[in-house]
């Protein structure tokens, strides 16, 4: 809630991104995505079906 919804998008339960750190979006399986964030050696982020579709949003903004 203290964070600028502009600028930062919770991509599940463990992280919170800002726009400028995703380095890289690609499909995962079942309309899924997995996001690589700078600086993060996790490279297993996956995004649900219905995040994925309200980061697309986020994104376009």
């Amino acid at each position: 809630q203290a964070l600028d919804p502009a600028r930062f998008f919770r991509l599940n339960r463990q992280y919170i991104a800002n726009i400028k750190g995703i380095r890289k979006i690609s499909f995962y399986f079942g309309s899924k995505l997995m996001v690589k964030l700078k600086g993060c050696e996790d490279d297993n982020i996956v995004i649900s079906k219905e995040k994925a579709a309200l980061l697309k949003k986020w994104l376009e903004k």
